[in-house]
């Protein structure tokens, strides 16, 4: 829904009403609304209950680029706004760049604003700059948890979305490296790329635990993940002192590890709405 920001602001929508054969738009105003919020809804997917943003909208990233997972995923996460019926400003980024446009359009204005590579892809620090859409949506506010200040597991996530927020994850592509030291071993963790998710929802496994589902725009695939802790492997000390080599420390959690290829968390941002 679109908010007129002329000197009377007023939100303006349309509602259709049907005349014999004939469509006719019918416009209102009224004040600003007191909220404007973005509700997950209670549902079943894939036999499992939880709460999703059901008009989140799935893209693939691959019509675009192969490097473009950042700005898809930010496209998904504004979807699930706007599609949700939530009021924008009229002369907002959102309402002249993204609404009313294509899936390939979207990804592509979004890519523009972060400043993605085709070949490079996107910056951390241009990643974040989904959250500053917040300034496009009625009464929202953005937000940027970083695995360095925050434990970002699947209850973390699931309190972002009970707060009404559309959030992006990012995530390392990591390679846990560990040596011997005598009879003692060492951990590190080296990145090479990441890759960005758009959170859509999460699933009760049972009462008091988790998982989160995923919109994933490598070839747009929805994916259950059960985000867990990366305990500290490192054995040396010296001195009475314990290494850790984690990224995060004891904040450090993945999404997923094949072998020695961890997918270790770094931060999370989004669109809070209120």
């Amino acid at each position: 829904m679109k908010l007129n920001t002329s000197k009377k602001k007023s939100i303006v929508f349309i509602l259709p009403t049907v005349l014999a054969v004939m469509t006719v738009g019918i416009v209102m105003t009224m004040g600003t609304p007191s909220t404007n919020r973005l509700y997950c809804s209670y549902s079943t997917k894939n036999s499992e209950g939880g709460c999703f943003f059901k008009d989140m909208r799935l893209y693939d990233q691959r019509k675009v680029s192969d490097m473009h997972c950042a700005p898809t995923s930010a496209a998904m996460g504004l979807s699930a706004i706007t599609m949700g019926g939530l009021y924008y400003y009229t002369n907002s980024w959102t309402k002249k760049n993204f609404v009313y446009k294509s899936e390939v359009n979207r990804i592509k204005a979004w890519g523009s604003l972060m400043s993605t590579s085709s070949s490079g892809g996107t910056s951390g620090s241009n990643i974040k700059k989904y959250k500053n859409r917040e300034a496009d949506i009625v009464h929202a506010s953005g937000n940027v948890d970083n695995a360095g200040s925050h434990s970002i597991n699947d209850a973390h996530l699931r309190s972002r979305v009970i707060a009404n927020e559309a959030d992006i994850l990012t995530y390392g592509h990591y390679k846990e490296n560990c040596v011997n030291i005598g009879s003692k071993k060492a951990c590190s963790y080296d990145r090479n790329g990441g890759h960005v998710v758009a959170v859509n929802g999460y699933y009760y496994t049972t009462s008091t635990s988790y998982t989160t589902h995923f919109y994933d725009p490598w070839n747009a695939a929805e994916k259950v993940r059960d985000l867990t802790y990366l305990p500290n492997l490192t054995t040396f000390s010296y001195f009475g002192i314990r290494f850790d080599g984690r990224t995060y420390g004891n904040k450090s959690h993945y999404v997923y590890r094949s072998g020695a290829n961890v997918k270790i968390i770094d931060h999370i941002n989004g669109i809070k709405t209120n």
